[in-house]
C-alpha cells in the first residue's frame, strides 16, 4: 500500500568512436574502430526513509565499455564486421538501511546503515552484418554476446544491534570483502533503413535482449555468516524483453543535420519484485 517516486537526476555519459580506413591500399574494403561508452550504466536514488530503505536508496552501475571491432565489405552489397569487448565496471553498489528491526524481530528497533561498493572487469564480443540489395534500402544484423563481469569490493554495516545474536563477530561496526558476478545479456537486432536521397533517411529496428539469465545476484562474503547469506542472495527473476527504436535524420546542409526519434523498452524486472536498479 505504500508509494514511493525515485528522485530525478541527470546524468552526463561521454561516449568516443575512432575509425580508421587504410584506403585504397585495401581497396576500401576493411576498416577498424575502436569506441568507449556506457552501455549498462544507471544511477538511481529514492528517499532513504520510504519503501527502498531496506532494497537500495542510493544505487549505482557505472561502467565503460571499450570495444575493438573490424569490417570487411565482402562486395558493394555486403559487409561483415566482428569485435571483442572490454566491460569495466568501475563502481558498482548501493546504500541501503539494515534492517536490525527485521532480523531481531525486535519492532521498533533503530535500522543500521550498509554500504555495498564494488568494480571488475568482463569480456564479451559482437557481430553484424550490412546488406545493401538497392541504393535505398539497407538491412542490417547485430549480436552482441553475454558477458560475466567479476566484481569484487567490499561491504559495510553500522549501527549493527546485538551483532553477536545476529551472527556477526563484531558491532557495532562490521566490514568484509564482498565477490559476486554481474552477468550481461545478450541481444539480438534487426534493423532496416530507408534511404531515398543523400539529403534524408529514416530506420527502424527491433531487439531481443536476454535478461533472462538475471535469476538472482549472489555475493560470497570474506567474513560470512548465515545473516549476512541470506542478505546477500537478491532474487531477480528477470525477463526477456524486446525494444523498437525509430529515427531518421535530414542534412540541412553540409554542416547541419537534423535528428530525431523514439524508443520504446520493456522493463525486464517482474512487478512481484521490488528491484531499484
Amino acid at each position: 500500500g505504500d508509494h514511493n517516486q525515485n528522485n530525478g537526476k541527470v546524468l552526463v555519459i561521454p561516449a568516443l568512436s575512432l575509425s580508421v580506413n587504410p584506403g585504397k591500399l585495401l581497396n576500401d574494403r576493411l576498416a577498424i574502430g575502436l569506441a568507449i561508452n556506457s552501455p549498462f550504466g544507471l544511477s538511481t536514488s529514492f528517499p532513504s526513509i520510504g519503501m527502498g530503505r531496506y532494497t537500495g536508496w542510493k544505487n549505482y552501475l557505472k561502467m565503460a565499455g571499450t570495444t575493438i571491432a573490424g569490417a570487411v565489405k565482402l562486395n558493394d552489397k555486403l559487409s561483415v564486421g566482428a569485435g571483442a569487448t572490454n566491460y569495466w565496471a568501475y563502481a558498482y553498489g548501493q546504500y541501503l538501511n539494515y534492517p536490525n528491526a527485521n532480523i531481531l524481530s525486535a519492532p521498533g528497533t533503530r535500522d543500521g546503515r550498509a554500504w555495498l561498493d564494488s568494480n571488475g572487469y568482463g569480456w564479451g564480443w559482437n557481430f553484424g552484418i550490412l546488406a545493401k540489395p538497392h541504393p535505398k534500402h539497407r538491412l542490417g544484423f547485430s549480436f552482441r554476446s553475454k558477458a560475466d563481469v567479476d566484481v569484487h569490493g567490499q561491504v559495510k554495516i553500522d549501527d549493527l544491534v546485538s551483532a553477536a545474536a545476529q551472527g556477526y563477530d563484531t558491532g557495532p561496526h562490521f566490514v568484509s570483502g564482498a565477490h559476486a558476478q554481474l552477468q550481461l545479456p545478450q541481444n539480438f537486432t534487426w534493423a532496416y533503413a530507408y534511404v531515398p536521397s543523400d539529403k534524408w533517411a529514416v530506420e527502424f529496428d527491433f531487439g531481443l535482449t536476454g535478461w533472462g539469465i538475471l535469476k538472482e545476484l549472489d555475493y560470497d562474503f570474506d567474513r560470512n555468516n548465515s545473516t549476512l547469506r541470506g542478505l546477500g542472495t537478491i532474487p531477480r527473476d528477470f525477463n526477456d524483453t524486446f525494444s523498437f527504436n525509430m529515427g531518421g535524420h535530414y542534412r540541412l546542409n553540409e554542416k547541419t543535420d537534423f535528428q530525431t526519434g523514439f524508443f520504446f523498452y520493456q522493463a525486464a524486472s517482474p512487478k512481484k519484485h521490488v528491484d531499484n536498479y
